[in-house]
């Protein structure tokens, strides 16, 4: 009996040890210490343009988070002369001294640069760093800057290196302001024009202010020695409205003799209830406009065109010219000007010269095409290419990542390029912002061709192996086209056609084995399909409908899971995991909260890598101060996705696109262009992602390896023991 005993307690702990093994091999517990790792910024490449100030032929922009230079000495020719490094947030704008740039990024503060030698701009100070500057102004050695959600300061810039705070004004909401030999002109909705006396600084004299009938807000002052000129955005009420512009209101250009600095008279005024005679729409005088010989250049914000007033008579402005300049969906900048040229910057990168030589004739004598905002990028070889919904196309050389310089472009003010949806051999497959799809030829890097546009087939459009899939017209019918020549417009097999009845617009398509996934601001539907070349036979086998009160942002699919990956109504990130094995029966097997919004998905060595991006807000003494995370997270286990590294990025808007390629992140942002950062804690010879996946993968393996070794040896163990015992017990018998 006490052998059988024996036995019995032998084979149980042996087969326990064994299977204790294999559940821990199954559902093991892994930790790994999560490192704050810092990204350093190393270069930078467009962005958008929120500024321009001109000085001896050379014009200075914004350009995402640096300050670039352009020389417009011939403005047929203009050239690029230099580029700041980028800071931590956009140019909002800039002011210029004799000897210096004074930048202000934003919540990145104050920069301060030497211009002296344009070829080589020199930071020499940051002042204000987290103090949120969007608006400058420059006289002399004094300087206005707006702060913090409409808060005023007065600075000493007397010494560049050491800037100082001379005074508070103790007003709020300002919408412009200037200065004209020792005062400062500011105007408000409360006020009006209101007047300062800045001769015995630090003291600031407040003169009163000054009302003029009819008008609301002034948006722009621009001040001469006897003249000043106020755009009002709000007019008196207008009798008659045009019945095909709901909401119209007018706007004047208000002339005032300030011959009498303390005491400003109205003398005249520039009405724009007047119609456009480019584009039949009523006019509205913006921001953006220059004074210069005796002229006024200002800028209509509908038609987007250049009038030229006439004020040598301020009691009756004539005008004598209007140039139209872009399209409707073109944004202005800024307006500056020389005794030559009037400079007209655009959001998207361009700068246009026109030549006012003749008020009465004015023409185009040159654009610039900057590096432009970044729509989307992707990244191939050593080059990026970048979209603009506005300005076209570029490619960008990465070769050495801290100068990314544009090689090529497909230029044009309006040249709509959005997302890029495929890659087909030489081709992209780039939405075209308004509709239909533009195709370019990349095969010759330096000089990409709109080789061809679809104006009838719609992304989403997802291309394998010279089939395309393709969601298009408002009737959202679903169709498969062979691209086996890419150039040639596609035809479609009716056949194959799928009616998707839903009234959203698709965002997603995603082609898995002889499926098709839709993913719509709500919905995930399935469609089957029997491969052909192309597919010859549709059929639907599955939806999934989904929470509306969440709208999908984007769906991609890794091995047998699908991530959805959605906002809430308070902009949050969620990310949710779809078991597609039964493709006839999906369903959601798990919830995870990702910060804002998944922006990337890339495969390391066969493992995959999620990135989220997100913003962490601290609130100090009525100020903020918010910073960019990166981080990682490794979805081996869809179950278990773990968080695997967490970078802390310098920056504080969006992300858009994010890729990981040859030892640095690429990040784009409408706002602030491409960026690109290196972590500081990695050989720039070791991969970043794939160091620490496989750093976990041979962890994993070398578990794997010791647990397998333990469920041989306890199999061999008990055997022994077992054929022992069995034999001590034939010998007990005998």
């Amino acid at each position: 009996m006490n052998t059988k005993k024996n036995l019995f307690i032998t084979v149980v702990v042996s087969l326990s040890l064994a299977c204790s093994t294999i559940t821990s091999l199954v559902s093991p517990e892994e930790t790994k210490e999560v490192k704050n790792i810092n990204l350093e910024l190393v270069g930078n490449i467009g962005g958008i343009n929120n500024a321009i100030q001109v000085q001896e032929n050379l014009a200075y922009i914004g350009e995402g988070l640096s300050m670039a230079i352009i020389d417009f000495t011939d403005p047929q020719k203009p050239v690029f002369v230099s580029k700041t490094d980028g800071s931590s947030d956009v140019v909002s704008d800039i002011g210029l001294s004799d000897c210096c740039a004074f930048v202000a990024n934003a919540r990145g503060g104050l920069f301060v640069y030497d211009i002296t030698n344009p070829q080589e701009t020199n930071l020499i100070s940051n002042w204000g760093n987290g103090e949120d500057i969007q608006k400058i102004s420059v006289h002399n050695d004094v300087a206005l800057i707006e702060y913090n959600e409409n808060k005023y300061k007065l600075l000493d810039i007397s010494d560049p290196t050491k800037i100082s705070l001379l005074a508070e004004l103790p007003v709020q909401y300002l919408s412009s302001f200037a200065f004209i030999e020792n005062y400062l002109y500011t105007s408000s909705t409360e006020d009006m024009l209101r007047i300062y006396d800045l001769s015995n600084l630090p003291e600031v004299k407040d003169l009163g202010t000054t009302k003029i009938t009819g008008a609301v807000s002034f948006s722009r002052m621009i001040l001469t020695e006897n003249l000043a000129l106020l755009v009002s955005e709000v007019n008196a009420p207008i009798e008659q409205k045009p019945e095909d512009l709901p909401g119209y209101h007018s706007s004047t250009i208000y002339l005032l003799d300030i011959t009498n600095k303390e005491n400003p008279l109205l003398v005249g005024s520039i009405d724009a209830v007047e119609s456009d005679p480019n584009h039949d729409q009523w006019t509205t005088w913006t921001k953006n406009l220059v004074l210069q010989n005796g002229f006024v250049f200002a800028i209509a914000d509908l038609a987007k065109s250049m009038y030229a007033i006439d004020l040598n008579n301020p009691q009756k402005p004539i005008v004598t010219d209007v140039l139209e300049l872009g399209s409707y969906g073109q944004i202005v900048a800024g307006v500056q000007s020389d005794n030559k040229n009037v400079y007209v910057a655009w959001s998207g990168g361009e700068v246009t010269a026109i030549d006012i030589s003749d008020p009465s004739d004015l023409t185009v004598s040159g654009v610039y095409y900057g590096a432009s905002v970044v729509q989307d990028f992707t990244l191939n070889d050593n080059f990026a290419y970048m979209t603009s919904d506005n300005s076209g196309f570029r490619v960008v050389d990465l070769s050495d990542p801290s100068k990314p310089i544009i090689v090529g472009s497909i230029l044009g003010a309006g040249e709509s390029y959005g997302k890029i949806t495929s890659k087909l051999d030489k081709y992209l497959y780039i939405e075209n912002y308004f509709d239909g799809t533009i195709i370019v030829d990349i095969s010759n890097p330096t000089q990409p061709i709109q080789a061809a546009f679809w104006n009838d087939i719609d992304p989403p459009l997802v291309i394998e192996e010279n089939i395309g899939y393709v969601l298009y017209d408002d009737e959202r019918i679903f169709q498969v086209i062979n691209l086996n020549n890419p150039l040639e417009r596609p035809v479609s097999n009716n056949i194959s056609s799928l009616s998707i009845k839903t009234d959203d617009y698709p965002r997603n398509l995603q082609i898995k084995d002889e499926y098709v996934y839709i993913a719509t601001n709500y919905d995930i539907y399935i469609a089957g399909y029997q491969y052909r070349e192309p597919p010859s036979y549709m059929f639907r086998v599955g939806h999934l409908n989904y929470d509306a009160s969440d709208e999908i942002k984007d769906f991609t699919i890794v091995r047998n899971y699908g991530y959805i990956f959605k906002k809430d109504n308070l902009n949050a990130g969620i990310t949710k995991i779809l078991d597609i094995s039964s493709p006839r029966d999906p369903e959601i097997i798990q919830e995870y909260g990702f910060g804002r919004g998944i922006v990337s998905l890339d495969q390391f060595n066969n493992d995959f890598a999620l990135y989220d991006t997100k913003l962490s807000y601290t609130i100090s003494d009525a100020n903020y101060f918010s910073s960019q995370y990166i981080d990682i997270y490794n979805i081996s286990n869809p179950l278990k996705i773990r968080l695997s590294e967490h970078y802390i990025l310098d920056y504080y808007h969006d992300v858009e696109r994010l890729y990981v390629h040859n030892n640095y992140f690429y990040v784009s942002s409408i706002q602030a262009g491409l960026m690109i950062y290196k972590p500081q804690e990695y050989p720039i010879s070791q991969p970043v992602t794939p160091s620490a996946n496989n750093n976990e993968t041979k962890e994993s393996d070398d578990k794997f390896s010791s647990r397998i070794l333990i469920i041989v040896l306890s199999f061999v163990i008990s055997t022994f023991f077992f054929i022992s015992f069995v034999r001590k017990a034939k010998r007990s018998r005998k």
